[in-house]
């Protein structure tokens, strides 16, 4: 009679051992399919909202006078604009957060020279914007708040490290933030610096490390906002000034207060 014969332990070793080679080179491909899928979806929701938000700008009378993103707010009772775009049917909710990082998008807007609507939204997923910046430092921020590694008061230096080892480097300043400035042509980097209600502001110094520029800003950027050092050295010449006593600034409103009676003006 035939006998039926089945795997030795050895060719079943020899499988597992296939089969493990295989999902070790496919795993890692499949995520980062994934993850690109990801990323294409976020893209196509932030001209999506762009679109969205041209047509409510159109749309409605009171909105349409407004020409930046201050007086959208004041507009709006201070209600946050995806918000009212969302109440107001405008979009879906689901297509105001980023699907890579789950955090809702950062929004600017402004009307340039000729008139014409200049919006953008942004999440971590967009790396050389200020915005995509300012809203990984708050994903940093918010995720190890939570796990308690970072303390009221404590580890705004330690936000900075993090930030720069996320990124492998801070942000650099665009020309259109020191354009007409004091500092126009140097080469500024921002960082970030969260207020006591976890409010983030970036501050610009000239040092590029992962260090806090011992808090001094040539230039401070909060909610839209560019704030200049009004501040002189010794010779006469523009300098940066100390911003470490922002810190108890519970809201963006307090920190503009702060900001105006502390040698700083308005861009």
């Amino acid at each position: 009679m035939k006998k039926n014969k089945g795997f030795t332990l050895v060719e079943l070793i020899v499988v597992l051992v296939i089969l493990a080679i295989l999902a070790a080179i496919l795993i890692p491909t499949l995520t980062g399919y994934i993850q690109k899928a990801r990323e294409t979806v976020c893209q196509t929701q932030r001209k999506s909202l762009e679109r969205y938000f041209k047509t409510m700008y159109v749309a409605e009378d009171e909105i349409r006078g407004a020409k930046d993103l201050l007086e959208i707010k004041a507009v709006l009772g201070g209600q946050d604009v995806l918000d009212y775009m969302v109440g107001q049917r405008y979009c879906e909710e689901k297509e105001t957060v980023c699907p890579v990082y789950h955090v809702q998008y950062q929004m600017d807007f402004r009307l340039n020279a000729s008139g014409q609507v200049e919006v953008e939204f942004a999440c971590p997923c967009v790396k050389e914007s200020v915005l995509g910046y300012v809203s990984l430092a708050e994903k940093i921020y918010g995720d190890k708040w939570a796990s308690g590694e970072y303390k009221k008061g404590q580890g705004r230096d330690v936000l900075i490290k993090d930030l720069f080892n996320e990124r492998g480097s801070l942000l650099e300043v665009s020309s259109s933030f020191t354009s007409g400035t004091v500092f126009e042509g140097k080469k500024l980097y921002w960082r970030p610096y969260w207020l006591s209600d976890g409010s983030m502001i970036l501050y610009a110094g000239e040092d590029s490390g992962s260090g806090t520029n011992q808090w001094k800003a040539n230039l401070v950027y909060a909610d839209g906002v560019v704030y200049v050092s009004q501040a002189k050295s010794w010779s006469g010449a523009a300098s940066p000034a100390g911003i470490a006593g922002i810190h108890a600034s519970g809201s963006y409103d307090a920190a503009d207060e702060w900001l105006r009676a502390n040698n700083f003006g308005v861009k």
